[in-house]
């Protein structure tokens, strides 16, 4: 179930939150429970961390839940409040490790050598779009496209469209306007587009590539 979708309900996640921040320790075993997982899938996607660093950055994001609390804003679902924490936990980690930015370019998405060769080869025009189809793995295609974007679309991009976060959340959580975010995804077609050019002589291919960004 998308991410969207499970804090759908908003109200029971504020009832929490108020009851977390009264010191309800019931509220925050029910909190953890309830979105762990999903923010360990928020905060894995990101960047390329361990598996125990990551364990860390949500474990660091619960306590500053424990401590925030009070100052829960009514504005967004919970999941959202978490992810924004989050990823300012990002932040610190990457800056403690010296990253010179807060995705490093290159290990948010990663492609291997071997599907860039197979991108390149399938302006063959003695094959077929289906065999194309056939051959190329969706998510390695969608890592080529989303691999030409800067680190901020691509962050967007993967919270629309592979998290569902509304643009709204995605505002949110990146600290930037809902008109910033707009740009940020209209921006982020330019790429994908100009390396498809570069890679693919096919339009229908091109088409469908798009198609599955849902751009």
């Amino acid at each position: 179930m998308a991410i969207a979708e499970r804090d759908s309900a908003f109200e029971p996640g504020r009832e929490l939150i108020h009851r977390l921040a009264a010191g309800d320790e019931s509220a925050a075993r029910e909190l953890y429970v309830s979105h762990c997982d999903a923010l360990f899938r928020f905060v894995r996607r990101r960047c390329s961390l361990s598996i125990e660093d990551a364990e860390e950055i949500v474990n660091d994001t619960f306590l500053a839940a424990l401590e925030l609390a009070s100052g829960f804003e009514l504005r967004c679902s919970v999941m959202t409040w978490l992810c924004s924490l989050a990823r300012n936990r990002i932040v610190d980690h990457l800056r403690k490790v010296g990253a010179a930015k807060r995705i490093p370019d290159g290990e948010f998405v990663r492609i291997d050598d071997a599907s860039r060769k197979a991108l390149r080869e399938v302006h063959d025009p003695n094959v077929s779009v289906e065999h194309i189809v056939e051959r190329l793995d969706r998510v390695r295609l969608v890592q080529a496209l989303l691999n030409s974007m800067t680190a901020d679309q691509r962050e967007a991009v993967t919270m629309r469209y592979v998290e569902e976060f509304s643009v709204p959340e995605i505002a949110r959580i990146m600290n930037r306007t809902p008109n910033a975010v707009e740009r940020l995804l209209e921006r982020a077609k330019i790429g994908p587009r100009r390396e498809m050019l570069k890679w693919l002589g096919n339009e229908s291919f091109r088409a469908l590539c798009f198609d599955l960004l849902s751009l």
